[in-house]
């Protein structure tokens, strides 16, 4: 059983993908109340335009579950991609959208218009399926550099 959990606007979810093809998790504020009657919706980032691809409410304790064949986008890419981050221009953090067809290890650097290196983003085995790093605009001894555009192509 995979599982990961991570902060979105002040709650914590929590999700699992067990063995009987579910998506479930917990939705719960960072003081660890559970959050009933909250919509999770899920979103295909191959095709944003399409909406969520699948819903599911919360029941008394946070815990939602969605079956894995009611998606009705595609539940993995079908191929390596690295998308635009947002917002650009940015000040003074920004997101990086990436996605893996499999489970792999990814490595995701920032880089000067010289070619220097200049923070580590993600440099780690991660699952298959869409994931973000956040750049804070900084170098990798923490101090700030100059936030603007970046190109993810």
């Amino acid at each position: 059983m995979k599982s990961c959990s991570g902060i979105f606007i002040g709650l914590l979810l929590s999700v699992s993908v067990s063995a009987e093809s579910l998506l479930e998790g917990r939705v719960r504020l960072e003081s660890g109340q559970p959050v009933a009657d909250a919509q999770v919706q899920l979103f295909d980032l191959t095709n944003l335009r399409q909406g969520a691809i699948a819903h599911a409410m919360t029941d008394g304790t946070g815990y939602f579950a969605l079956p894995l064949s009611a998606l009705t986008g595609q539940a993995l890419p079908a191929r390596f991609a690295l998308g635009p981050n947002y917002p650009n221009p940015f000040n003074p953090s920004t997101i990086i959208p990436y996605q893996l067809p499999t489970a792999t290890h990814v490595r995701l650097e920032v880089f000067n218009l010289l070619g220097q290196r200049i923070a580590t983003l993600v440099d780690g085995a991660r699952a298959a399926g869409g994931h973000t790093a956040q750049w804070d605009a900084t170098d990798a001894a923490g101090r700030e550099v100059a936030a603007g555009c970046i190109s993810t192509g």
